[in-house]
């Protein structure tokens, strides 16, 4: 029988230096490493399956087997886990050491089991702690509307006390590629171009990369967005081509290949079940036909197994925006009467009420970021503002065409301006329903 001594290091990010356990490891001596950057609370860990496993075939051959570890928190940071495999070893015969104690980790005796258990539970509570900690520190940050992320997008870097993103070095080769893009450069040429540069991105990386609010001054935590808390690299005209160019280039490959639907096919559905509509096109030559029929085959909706044109649907659309053109000029004509946003009238009545609790310790930083909070509305709905104005200003446009001149817009065109004014169309079978304008 020979003795294997296998060595076992474990870091969880990959910012940490996992060299220092290898490097203790070598000074002591070991025939097999087995090496991973994952987190201790996690029970998949591939390198600490491959070891477990290895030193249970070692076993069945009547070898020794000694199990090296820097300390227990390397092993594992979840009690019961690191219980469960630490008898499973034993039960086999494995002697399981701490380097840095130098003693045998064991279950067997009184002293072992409730030093090994006291161990397994600190170093699970430290995990549990530190990711709360984690939390109430990223919860503090949103709610100054402080950027989350411990890496900022390509492009920016860290202000000096790390309240918000300033540009980085990489901000006039971003410019450069921002204006490739806008030029009708591909994505893929743009990539190349980058690698040239010394720059590394993918093309699915340069994608994500354009369509993230950050490059247009504005912070995201999961769902929600924080307007304006850094410079933008993009204005929001910009963005708005950049949008139409990722649409164009999303329908213009593979199958979709040079066809152009002039109605969005998200903006239509069926009326029965609520569903989008499939769009289906039928070829004859050069010219091809759109149709659209609700997504749901499966018998379960109601709705006429029918198709609608295209032509209807747009017919339906061009009509909705003349009979709005009426009330539209209504609008227009009061002069733009101030309205109270809700929210933010909410919001105020709420910091009243706070400040009248401004001794009280804490209510203090409350009171920042209800203030900071009701900023952010008052930016959205300035935005909100500018848009419908525009947008009722483009429905008097609109209405004042004939069909000739619908129809000499290209399908394109007619697509950028359903997409703006249009929210929904309601279609049953054959059949529109309704069209319900922004």
């Amino acid at each position: 029988m020979a003795l294997y001594r296998l060595a076992y290091a474990r870091v969880s990010s990959q910012d940490q230096n996992i060299e220092l356990q290898i490097g203790q490891f070598e000074s002591l001596g070991y025939d097999e490493l087995f090496q991973e950057r994952v987190s201790g609370r996690k029970r998949d860990r591939p390198e600490f399956a491959k070891l477990t496993e290895r030193a249970l075939e070692l076993r069945e051959h009547r070898h020794d087997v000694h199990v090296l570890v820097i300390e227990w928190s390397r092993w594992a940071r979840d009690t019961a886990f690191a219980l469960d495999t630490l008898k499973r070893l034993e039960d086999a015969g494995v002697l399981v050491i701490e380097t840095t104690t130098g003693q045998p980790l064991t279950l067997m005796t009184a002293d072992g089991f409730i030093s090994t258990s006291m161990k397994s539970v600190m170093a699970h509570y430290y995990s549990i702690e530190l990711s709360g900690r984690s939390r109430r520190a990223y919860d503090a940050r949103k709610l100054k509307h402080r950027p989350t992320s411990n890496r900022p997008i390509w492009g920016y870097q860290h202000s000096t006390d790390k309240s918000h993103w300033v540009p980085s070095k990489d901000w006039q080769i971003c410019r450069e590629s921002v204006e490739h893009f806008m030029n009708g450069e591909p994505i893929n040429g743009i990539c190349r171009w980058l690698a040239e540069q010394g720059t590394r991105k993918s093309r699915h990386g340069l994608i994500a990369w354009l369509k993230h609010p950050a490059i247009r001054g504005h912070s995201k935590h999961r769902e929600e967005i924080f307007y304006n808390t850094h410079e933008p690299l993009i204005t929001e005209s910009e963005w708005q081509q950049i949008k139409r160019q990722l649409e164009q280039n999303r329908r213009l490959r593979g199958r979709n290949k040079g066809r152009i639907y002039p109605v969005p096919s998200n903006l239509c559905r069926c009326q029965d079940c609520g569903r989008s509509l499939a769009v289906k096109v039928s070829t004859h030559g050069r010219y091809f036909y759109c149709y659209y029929r609700c997504s749901l085959r499966d018998g379960s909706c109601n709705a006429p197994r029918k198709y609608c044109r295209d032509l209807w649907v747009e017919a339906a659309i061009q009509e909705a925006i003349a009979d709005a053109a009426e009330a539209v000029a209504d609008v227009l004509s009061e002069g733009g009467k101030d309205t109270v946003n809700p929210a933010v009238a909410e919001k105020e009545r709420e910091l009243t009420q706070l400040r009248k609790l401004a001794h009280v310790p804490g209510v203090a930083d409350a009171i920042e970021g209800l203030k900071l909070e009701i900023e952010q509305l008052k930016t959205a709905a300035d935005r909100d503002t500018v848009t419908g104005a525009e947008r009722m200003e483009l429905i008097q446009a609109l209405a004042m065409m004939k069909q000739e001149q619908w129809a000499a817009m290209s399908a394109e065109e007619r697509r950028d301006v359903y997409s703006q004014l249009v929210a929904r169309v309601d279609v049953l079978g054959a059949d529109v329903v309704r069209v319900v304008l922004r």
